[in-house]
């Protein structure tokens, strides 16, 4: 797995951040963050990585990666794929963390988004 955010996280945010992918079984070696403002440069960095899957931080990492504008509800829970750009690697938002600082009932919403996540990219591991 790959996780883009579209800017730095703060300390709050990175400790969170870290205790989840440590809850979910992750490490930052087999799951790194990116950071990345531009466009062009999250493909790049995607192309070169080749993740079984990327997660996107938050709905500007979405709209940067994607162009979509849509509502974290109304991509929840779902893999994007646009063959253009990323070729066979989806991609799947979620809550930033400053999101579940600021509003702790959405932490079940990123926990799932997150489980869904390590489980496809754990099934396409054993099935490559």
């Amino acid at each position: 797995l790959l996780f883009v955010a579209d800017a730095e996280l703060t300390r709050e945010e990175s400790a969170l951040f870290v205790r989840i992918q440590a809850a979910i079984g992750l490490s930052r070696e087999c799951a790194p963050l990116l950071f990345q403002a531009r466009p062009e440069a999250i493909k790049t960095a995607i192309a070169w990585a080749r993740p079984q899957a990327v997660v996107l931080l938050g709905l500007e990492a979405l709209k940067k990666a994607t162009s979509f504008k849509v509502s974290y509800r109304q991509i929840s829970g779902k893999f994007f794929y646009f063959p253009d750009a990323y070729g066979d690697i989806p991609l799947l938002a979620t809550l930033h963390p400053s999101d579940l600082l600021r509003h702790a009932a959405n932490k079940r919403r990123a926990w799932d988004d997150l489980q869904l996540a390590v489980t496809y990219a754990k099934e396409r591991t054993l099935n490559a």
